[in-house]
């Protein structure tokens, strides 16, 4: 594990690191699901589980999990609108699931089709980056018992890497693949109105986590390995 304080030294970019995820059938099956980028399957659809992949709810949500970085999540709230008689009625609705991230839609479609492994790169530049969430993330589940795909923000990145929050922001979002990215929907109401009025919206909030099965692909390409 890298030493606490590592964020206060300089790491000397090298040339891009590729890496590739192994897929097992199932995971294949899985992800052949998803239509287009961006494209939402529910968590835990015990149903759709059923039909299309043959298993049951809690190993479909294993599944999901096990393919955290190339698949993404949302986490939130989102505004739904019915016509209530005459009148359009904004309600709020709590939803989970999972969905392929733009920048891995390529890719993921070269390995379904040749039946590869997901291969990707990372820009050496982004290390310091994938360094500061690995060692965190690790920290994190030594002090809570437990490693729990902690979430971060490009503030507290920005923060420990000496980089504005955009190029903080940026570089999250070009290590997708190892890190998985999140869409958190937070609803902001009005103060004087209700959730049926206009005075409601909805904020996307997004972040970063390195999942628990994105580890050991961290791990070997900090420590320079350029095949996982």
């Amino acid at each position: 594990m890298p030493e606490k304080d590592f964020y206060s030294r300089e790491i000397v970019p090298t040339v891009p690191a590729p890496y590739s995820i192994s897929l097992n059938n199932n995971q294949r099956r899985l992800l052949q699901i998803f239509k287009t980028p961006d494209s939402f399957i529910p968590n835990g659809d015990e149903s759709f589980a059923l039909k299309e992949l043959g298993c049951n709810k809690s190993q479909f949500m294993r599944m999901a999990r096990g393919l955290f970085g190339i698949v993404g999540t949302y986490d939130g709230h989102d505004l739904k609108y019915k016509l209530i008689g005459e009148k359009l009625i904004k309600t709020s609705f709590y939803k989970y699931g999972y969905f392929i991230p733009n920048a891995n839609w390529k890719p993921l479609q070269d390995s379904l089709k040749n039946g590869g492994d997901f291969q990707s790169k990372i820009d050496a530049n982004d290390l310091p980056t994938l360094e500061y969430i690995y060692t965190r993330s690790l920290e994190l589940a030594q002090m809570r018992g437990a490693y729990g795909n902690p979430r971060f923000h490009p503030t507290e990145i920005s923060k420990h890497t000496g980089t504005s929050k955009e190029s903080a922001r940026n570089s999250m979002s070009r290590l997708v693949g190892i890190l998985a990215p999140t869409y958190v929907t937070k609803l902001i109401e009005t103060p004087g109105t209700s959730l049926i009025t206009d005075g409601t919206i909805a904020v996307n909030s997004p972040r970063w986590f390195l999942p628990h099965a994105r580890i050991g692909e961290a791990e070997r390409v900090l420590a320079g390995e350029r095949k996982i």
